[in-house]
């Protein structure tokens, strides 16, 4: 870069930093808090839908441990809701043939019936809020969340 040349975007730095916390905490309570409320009519909870998600894109079994990992949950936690989602028909699980240590869950066909009406609900309020927002403008959100999520996990591996 010649001298004088300054980058379109520089590192946040300094007061602008410390105001992406604030916002982002109110993003994520206000984001948790709709879909909580979205999620309710299905008798499910945030932490119940995001494994339940996660074994949809899965398309497969997974272990306990990936299972939790993937919802930023502890073993004993995610023990408890797979529990849950047991009884309700949702999930299935098994320990596996191979090693009796690994147990692997897999969605059902009652679990997948219930997360294809979930969305519905779900687009139809993401779709109010990015109304104000060109095509262009929602995939450069998208792109800068991806990069700012990714961001996180190398700060956490490295």
């Amino acid at each position: 870069m010649a001298r004088g040349d300054r980058p379109l975007l520089r590192p946040v730095v300094g007061r602008e930093a410390r105001s992406l916390l604030p916002l982002a905490l109110h993003l994520w309570w206000r984001v948790r808090r709709e879909l909580a409320e979205d999620l309710e009519p299905f008798r499910l909870t945030v932490a119940q839908y995001v494994p339940l998600v996660y074994l949809a894109t899965a398309r497969g079994e997974v272990g306990m441990s990936e299972l939790a990992e993937a919802s930023l949950q502890d073993a004993a936690t995610m023990t408890a809701i797979v529990d849950l989602l047991v009884r309700r028909g949702w999930v299935a699980r098994r320990r596996s043939p191979m090693d009796r240590r690994r147990v692997a869950v897999r969605l059902t066909l009652r679990g997948r019936t219930v997360l294809r009406a979930v969305p519905r609900r779900l687009d139809l309020r993401w779709r109010r809020a990015l109304r104000g927002m060109s095509r262009l403008e929602q995939l450069t959100l998208l792109r800068l969340l991806q990069q700012l999520l990714e961001g996180l996990r190398r700060r956490k591996e490295g």
